[in-house]
């Protein structure tokens, strides 16, 4: 959580707008939702409106939710896919917001994230440190070419099954 609140911060030094633009957005799309409730009316045709004046941009937030992510928390593709999802941002907007995950940009986050837990499970005998690195991979949704291609240059062949032991992904 700590680490997570220091890269967020640190992603906010460098871009102050999206500080600004997360704290509007959510003040905004409250305001509209609980008058429009309140009055009984439905809060869409307001939602649309600011959409037409640019002040709710979908493609903008999925662009800048991508890239903070990335700096944030490394997740594979189809992790950041699924959590746009969870917004209701259109396929296009999404596919477009994707398109900064290059194969390298994926490649380069699989190998932070196998770094990260190559010294969380430092302790560990060496099987049981890989086949862990590579569930917490998995559960982060890369591929399994991915996987074997950061495990194997961080500390040598997998020679593991991948197998669930039901520990968070973090």
């Amino acid at each position: 959580q700590e680490d997570f609140r220091r890269r967020e911060a640190a992603v906010y030094e460098r871009e102050p707008r999206l500080r600004d633009i997360q704290r509007q957005l959510n003040a905004t799309m409250s305001r509209i939702i609980t008058c429009a409730l309140r009055q009984g009316t439905d809060p869409r045709p307001a939602v649309e409106r600011l959409k037409e004046l640019k002040y709710l941009d979908d493609a903008r937030y999925a662009a800048d939710f991508v890239s903070t992510r990335l700096a944030t928390k490394p997740l594979s593709r189809r992790k950041l896919k699924e959590q746009l999802r969870t917004h209701y941002l259109s396929a296009d907007d999404i596919d477009a917001a994707m398109e900064q995950v290059t194969d390298d940009v994926e490649r380069r986050n699989a190998m932070a994230v196998a770094e990260k837990f190559y010294r969380q499970f430092e302790g560990l005998e060496e099987y049981d440190r890989r086949q862990r690195i590579v569930r917490r991979l998995a559960g982060r949704g890369y591929d399994f070419g991915v996987i074997r291609d950061s495990v194997e240059e961080l500390i040598g062949a997998i020679d593991c099954p991948i197998e669930s032991d039901g520990e968070d992904e973090e």
